[in-house]
C-alpha cells in the first residue's frame, strides 16, 4: 500500500513537474529510451583504491601494508556529470527512477566487460548507512547496489556489517579531512563472516570508508574484502 501511496504521489509530482532525460533532456522521462540504447559509463583507469597508483584495481604494494581493502572496482568517475546527478537525486532525494537507472548501469557495464576484477565465489554485502539516517531516507542506496551487483554477477548478497554510529555525509567534506584510518571502529561484522566479501557503496571518494569496514571485516575472519562502487572520486 505504501509503495501504491508513494508512486501516486510521484506521478502527481510529475504532472507539476514534468521529467527531462538526464542526458538528452527529452520531456517525460529521467533516461530516455534511446539513451539507455546508447549510452553507459565508461569505467574510470584502474588504480589503487588510495594512493591512485594506475595499472591496477589492486590495492598497491606502497598502500598494503596500511590499509584492508584489497582492491575496488567502479563503473565510472564521479566526475561524469550524468552519473552524479544520478546518484545524488536517487540518494537525497529517494527517486526510484534514479535508482533504476543506477541498476540499468550496474549490469550494463558489469555485465560486458570481462577487465574487471572480482574474487571468485565472494558473498557481496554493502556500506550500510546508520540506522537513523536509514529511517530519514526511507532506503539504503548501497544495499540497492549490492542487490544489482550480486544480481549480475549471480552470487548471493547478505547484510553483513553494523554502523556503530552516524557520521557526516563524506560526499561533503574536504579530501584533506578524509584519511584512512579516521573512520576504525565505525562499523561491526554480525553474523558468520565469509572468506571472501565484495563490498558495494554508491561513491568512493579517499576510500576510507570501505577501508574502515574491511577491516572490521578481516578482523572477523575474511582473508580477502574488494571494493565496488558505483563511481569513484570526488567533485571536479
Amino acid at each position: 500500500m505504501e509503495s501504491f501511496v508513494g508512486q501516486l504521489a510521484l506521478d502527481a509530482l510529475d504532472l507539476v513537474f514534468p521529467r527531462f532525460c538526464l542526458r538528452c533532456g527529452v520531456e517525460g522521462t529521467a533516461w530516455c529510451e534511446g539513451c539507455a540504447a546508447s549510452f553507459a559509463p565508461f569505467p574510470p583507469v584502474a588504480r589503487c583504491p588510495f594512493c591512485e597508483t594506475t595499472g591496477s584495481w589492486r590495492t598497491c604494494a606502497d598502500c598494503r601494508d596500511e590499509t584492508y581493502l584489497d582492491g575496488l572496482t567502479a563503473i565510472a568517475p564521479y566526475g561524469n556529470a550524468i552519473v552524479r546527478e544520478a546518484l545524488t537525486t536517487w540518494k537525497y532525494h529517494g527517486d526510484p527512477e534514479m535508482g533504476r537507472v543506477v541498476d540499468l548501469w550496474i549490469r550494463q557495464v558489469v555485465g560486458s566487460r570481462d577487465a574487471f576484477v572480482f574474487p571468485s565465489g565472494a558473498t557481496v554485502t554493502h556500506l550500510p548507512l546508520h540506522a537513523s539516517r536509514r529511517r530519514h531516507r526511507g532506503f539504503d542506496q548501497a544495499e540497492e547496489v549490492a542487490r544489482s551487483l550480486a544480481s549480475t554477477l549471480d552470487v548471493a548478497s547478505r547484510a553483513l556489517l553494523v554502523r556503530t554510529h552516524a557520521t557526516s555525509s563524506q560526499a561533503k567534506r574536504a579530501s584533506a579531512e578524509r584519511m584512512v584510518g579516521d573512520l576504525d571502529d565505525l562499523f561491526r561484522a554480525t553474523g558468520e563472516v565469509p572468506r571472501k566479501v565484495i563490498l558495494c557503496d554508491d561513491v568512493c571518494t579517499s576510500g576510507a570508508t570501505m577501508d574502515a569496514a574491511a577491516k572490521a571485516f578481516k578482523e572477523a575472519g575474511a582473508e580477502i574484502v574488494w571494493g565496488f562502487s558505483v563511481a569513484r572520486g570526488s567533485h571536479p
